[in-house]
């Protein structure tokens, strides 16, 4: 099986080389850059798979260099690296389509296994977030907020049926397949298939995605709990 192509974005050359020698044991590094003008340059050349980018880069440049990977070569995986993780980081993280947010002194062995499953496609922020109920609903109430302020209050069109959006609103506040069952009525079953139709309509990998997508468009909206 052919191996990822990786470029490390770092603004220290120490650190990019020790990264670099850890990911070659996942993935073959094609590429190093200390700037995102850089990086950008290497990815498009190399048509990299993986970026592991610093999200301190000068002047907010992680996030940056983020959101225009993602919309000029979505087919590029972000790993988010910080000096320091905080919430407000990674709502950035989230809201510019990262894969991954990790502190930058992750062991290394852990840093492997979390880029191996972001080459295989996995949204490995899920982790950040709905393993912790506090933090789940401030960054899907933040996602809400920033499609208000960014998409206006008007109805947008979703392609989801209602009983697919009543799913996700659900599935938002971090219920169980069973326990949007019960809720709904409906079989386990059920719930499993409208999952499947969603992420298919989004094109997306997993249940927080889908959550993520639909709260950015508006489609869906949290509830008191």
């Amino acid at each position: 099986m052919e191996r990822a192509h990786a470029v490390v974005v770092h603004y220290e050359p120490r650190v990019r080389e020790e990264l670099s020698n850890a990911l070659r044991e996942t993935c073959e590094v094609v590429a190093e850059a200390g700037s995102g003008e850089d990086a950008i340059a290497w990815i498009r050349e190399t048509e990299a798979e993986l970026a592991i980018v610093s999200a301190d880069l000068e002047r907010g440049g992680g996030m940056s260099l983020t959101r225009a990977v993602r919309q000029l070569m979505p087919m590029t995986h972000i790993i988010l690296l910080t000096a320091e993780k905080n919430d407000s980081q990674l709502f950035e993280a989230i809201r510019y389509g990262a894969s991954a947010y990790l502190a930058e002194d992750t062991p290394r062995e852990e840093l492997i296994d979390i880029v191996s499953r972001v080459a295989a496609g996995e949204y490995v922020i899920d982790d950040n977030i709905l393993g912790n109920p506090r933090l789940a609903s401030q960054v899907l109430d933040a996602f809400r907020e920033l499609s208000r302020a960014e998409q206006g209050e008007g109805a947008l069109f979703a392609p989801l049926s209602p009983r697919e959006i009543e799913v996700l609103e659900h599935a938002a506040h971090g219920s169980s397949n069973k326990v949007i069952a019960r809720k709904m009525g409906i079989s386990d079953q059920t719930v499993k298939n409208h999952l499947t139709s969603i992420m298919r309509k989004l094109a997306v990998n997993d249940r927080t995605q889908a959550v993520v997508y639909a709260l950015k468009h508006g489609w869906i909206r949290m509830r008191d709990v």
